[in-house]
């Protein structure tokens, strides 16, 4: 199952329901970041700073968070949008290391029954 969100500059194509830490979703969001000018690292504090929002004990909805990678120059925002007690859906700004066009778009996680947080279609 894929999900494309179309940022001004390229087409993210991510494949859902692998949870962070699976080797195989390495491979995809390889694919990911190919697109965007991302680095791994990159994509990792984007991730960390969205899980700062939702993985708390009271998500807040409208809460947002900044990183940023001093080693490739590329910096970011997520806002948590929307939260309904086991999804979260986010919304993330970036800006590749080396780049001035800033490109947007969309993502949802939510907690299997093993509490992994996996994404999902949005």
């Amino acid at each position: 199952m894929l999900k494309t969100w179309i940022a001004p500059a390229a087409a993210l194509t991510l494949t859902l329901g692998l949870a962070a830490g699976d080797a195989s979703a390495q491979g995809g969001l390889r694919g990911l970041i190919s697109g965007t000018g991302l680095q791994s690292s990159d994509f990792e504090m984007m991730r960390e700073a969205a899980a700062g929002l939702y993985d708390v004990s009271e998500p807040s909805i409208g809460s947002e968070a900044a990183w940023e990678n001093a080693e490739t120059g590329a910096t970011g925002t997520v806002t948590l949008s929307g939260w309904d007690g086991t999804c979260a859906d986010l919304d993330h700004s970036f800006r590749a290391g080396g780049t001035t066009t800033t490109q947007p778009f969309a993502s949802r996680r939510c907690r299997s029954d093993a509490g992994e947080w996996v994404l999902e279609a949005r």
